[in-house]
């Protein structure tokens, strides 16, 4: 059976006692805005909310409606044990993950993964409840487990120190849930009572200090935490990332997506989609929090939930933390982003966590860097997936070669291989080499290395012409040649100069003949002012948002459409296509020099996006994200 909303005044008993209210005082009047956070409302009347016990009936009041909507919390008085069972470990590098599950109510069990700190000797630290988005994955997603690296916040706290919770929402992960077979009016109200026990667990651990909890969350999780964050205070800071807006500014008033049985289908059923008659809005709620401490990530462009009725919210809600001395715990930041949890607002966050729970985050690099050792060569290539009608085969491994870049065969089946040795901070010290690989007894493998030249700095190109190679080197292009035999240069010779070198990841890049008979080659985002040395009568020609080709017999030097980022190549055709690391697959559709003959003339671009699945399309991993990914980036975005 579900309870039905005309139970919940009737049966108030189980809200603590600053809450309850009388039966004629319980639902605020019709005409109370619920924007309007100035007044409360008793059997008397409105009045001007001047102190904090005023605040105190306004918050009354939105915790009865909130309970009018997704039914009554269930008495707390009287809970079953949580009879924690763990069905699995893993032993990390600097905390133990268990994977566990407890029982919410009689005959319903919680899955969770569970991070507690090494190395506490008996001290106690803060416990964090992190609420995962809407995801079939679940808890796997913020407990490091899923492929969206700014949705592990769970495994970050646990890597800060803190005992960490991640539960299952009913219907996601490996909770298996019938919303119509339960005693609940809502799934939101489930979830609130799900949560609350998992505080109950948290505070119950030997290593976490039941004064210091906090609850954070994505998208569904930012909206749980604030709901769960709502009813139990013992929650200290609650951190939504893309979890809300008022009602009136979800999709311009459309609430339809708060009305399924995993929700509030009160919102449907009883209100009729109707913001103005739905009893509970965001704008008591996140006043509600104080003087506790919240911080909101609204991004700017988040599809959901519309940043205008979160900085109304903000505006109204701020004087009620000042009255209540509690000023600068209400924070909220507006990423230029879509709906997600950038990396510079979620260790803001995490930051902002440490603070209110007064916690030093234990960060140990070291043990966060596992020390991954090589595949030998032989064992390589089981280690790749390869696709049907597709065959890898090894042509050559260490030592022969290391750090590849680019590479080129000539016209004896010689490769010559570009080693980019001093990526990417090395830019002082010359450590770039061109090796020649070459195969002596016939067998299609290459069983000799010989360095052909050396001392270059941050090498990225290469092409073979007339028995040598032209190799790009920022900010030079040169030519190598061996006139002896030896397979070492002894003949180089500086064509042009002037390509940037600002940018490591944008420098010049992927040499091709066309079929033009000339050498093409790609600017990246850097391009340059090129010159010709020891040649004075030579025009500079600038290439900036322009790729180039010359001729290998005259060096004449002309600028190309292009100017993407690294990556080009022609097809049989003679058609030219390029690559971005956001944009991974866009065609040049004419030679942009031809639209100077007319400078009055307003074109499209010559370079278009031609990816079916959009610019930033997916990155199919094979392998898990590396450490040192996760902790260049916190490293990053947190100024270190």
């Amino acid at each position: 059976m579900r309870l039905s909303a005309l139970l919940l005044l009737a049966s108030i008993a189980i809200l603590p006692s600053h809450w309850a209210r009388s039966a004629e005082e319980a639902a605020p009047a019709p005409s109370l805005s619920h924007r309007n956070l100035r007044v409360y409302r008793d059997a008397s009347g409105e009045h001007v909310i001047k102190s904090p016990e005023d605040w105190a009936k306004r918050r009354a009041d939105c915790l009865l409606g909130m309970q009018q909507a997704m039914g009554k919390l269930p008495d707390r008085s009287n809970l079953p044990p949580l009879d924690v069972e763990i069905s699995e470990s893993f032993d990390g590098p600097t905390f133990t993950r268990y994977k566990l599950s407890f029982a919410a109510d009689q005959g319903d069990r919680v899955p969770c993964y569970l991070f507690v700190p090494k190395g506490l000797d008996g001290r106690r630290v803060p416990g964090i409840l992190a609420l995962h988005q809407t995801t079939p994955l679940g808890k796997m997603e913020p407990a490091g487990l899923g492929p969206n690296e700014n949705k592990h916040y769970g495994l970050e706290l646990a890597k800060r120190g803190y005992v960490v919770l991640v539960p299952d929402y009913p219907s996601f992960g490996d909770y298996e849930y019938d919303f119509q077979a339960d005693d609940y009016s809502s799934g939101s109200m489930k979830g609130i009572f799900n949560h609350m026990r998992a505080v109950d667990l948290l505070c119950g651990r030997p290593e976490v200090d039941p004064e210091r909890i906090g609850a954070i969350g994505h998208s569904l999780g930012g909206h749980n935490a604030m709901f769960v964050g709502m009813f139990d205070e013992r929650i200290k800071v609650i951190v939504s990332s893309c979890g809300w807006t008022p009602f009136h500014h979800y999709y311009g008033g459309k609430l339809e997506g708060w009305t399924s049985d995993r929700y509030v289908p009160a919102i449907r059923d009883e209100y009729q989609l109707d913001p103005d008659r739905v009893p509970f809005d965001m704008y008591e709620i996140v006043a509600s929090f104080a003087p506790r401490a919240f911080f909101s990530i609204s991004p700017l462009h988040d599809s959901n939930f519309d940043i205008e009725g979160v900085r109304k919210v903000i505006a109204e809600a701020q004087p009620i933390y000042d009255l209540l001395g509690a000023g600068e715990k209400l924070q909220v930041r507006y990423p230029n982003a879509p709906h997600d949890f950038p990396p510079a607002e979620r260790f803001e966050a995490y930051a902002f966590i440490d603070r209110m729970l007064d916690h030093t985050p234990t960060i140990d690099i070291l043990a966060e860097l596992p020390r991954v050792p090589p595949h030998e060569p032989d064992k390589a290539l089981a280690t790749f997936t390869i696709n049907p009608g597709f065959r890898l085969e090894q042509a050559a491994s260490e030592p022969l070669l290391n750090t590849p870049v680019a590479a080129a065969f000539d016209e004896n089946g010689r490769l010559y291989v570009v080693e980019m040795r001093d990526y990417s901070e090395q830019d002082k010290e010359r450590l770039g080499q061109v090796r020649l690989l070459e195969d002596v007894d016939g067998d299609g493998r290459f069983d000799r290395g010989t360095i052909f030249a050396e001392t270059l700095s941050w090498p990225t190109a290469i092409a073979c012409w007339d028995g040598g190679v032209f190799v790009g080197a920022a900010p030079d292009l040169y030519y190598f040649k061996d006139t002896n035999g030896d397979g070492k240069a002894d003949q180089q010779k500086t064509v042009f100069t002037g390509f940037s070198r600002s940018n490591v990841q944008g420098l010049l890049n992927s040499f091709h003949w066309s079929l033009d008979n000339r050498i093409h080659g790609a600017t990246s985002t850097g391009g340059g002012v090129i010159t010709r040395p020891g040649v004075p009568d030579f025009q500079p020609l600038n290439l900036g948002g322009r790729d180039f080709s010359f001729d290998p017999r005259t060096f004449e030097l002309r600028a190309e459409s292009g100017g993407a980022q690294h990556g080009m190549s022609f097809d049989n055709w003679g058609r030219k296509f390029a690559c971005s690391n956001s944009d991974h697959i866009q065609m040049v559709m004419f030679e942009d020099r031809y639209l100077a003959r007319n400078p009055a003339l307003v074109a499209p671009g010559a370079r278009v996006s031609i990816a079916a699945d959009g610019p930033q399309a997916e990155v199919f991993r094979t392998s898990p994200i590396e450490a040192w990914r996760i902790v260049r980036t916190r490293l990053r975005v947190t100024g270190a």
